[in-house]
């Protein structure tokens, strides 16, 4: 799920002057915030990358329609192909795979315990977000 390039594309498609440079909104720079303050805490990074990988690939193909209908954007067109998952043929096995190997982290019961606190925080951070989206269509 290497999705770097897919956003450095979106990014510049959605630039008004083709660069890379976007204004961020504050819930998405108070997100990133909470990512580097736990960027040292393996197990709560881990809840971060679950939330958001596998909220991808839950929701995913739905949100790049949302956003791409929102924008004018087609699918297949740069501007919503973070959603689109090329490398992955089938979406339920690439989820049942990453939830086995999630299920298999050598994690202690305190470091499960502070993954799952995280995860909470991490679908916190991600439902400010789409707030944040949402009032800005008012």
């Amino acid at each position: 799920m290497e999705r770097l390039e897919a956003l450095r594309v979106d990014l510049a498609a959605l630039s008004a002057d083709g660069e890379a440079e976007v204004p961020l909104l504050p819930a998405a720079i108070a997100y990133a915030e909470r990512i580097r303050d736990v960027a040292d805490q393996p197990a709560r990074l881990l809840a971060h990358h679950y939330t958001r990988y596998l909220g991808d690939l839950s929701g995913g193909q739905a949100l790049g329609s949302i956003f791409g209908r929102a924008l004018g954007i087609e699918s297949g067109q740069p501007g919503i192909s973070f959603y689109q998952f090329e490398g992955i043929e089938k979406v339920k096995p690439c989820k049942d795979r990453y939830r086995e190997l999630l299920d298999g982290a050598p994690l202690s019961d305190e470091e499960s315990d502070a993954a799952v606190e995280e995860a909470v925080v991490a679908f916190r951070c991600n439902q400010a977000l789409f707030e944040e989206l949402e009032s800005l269509r008012d």
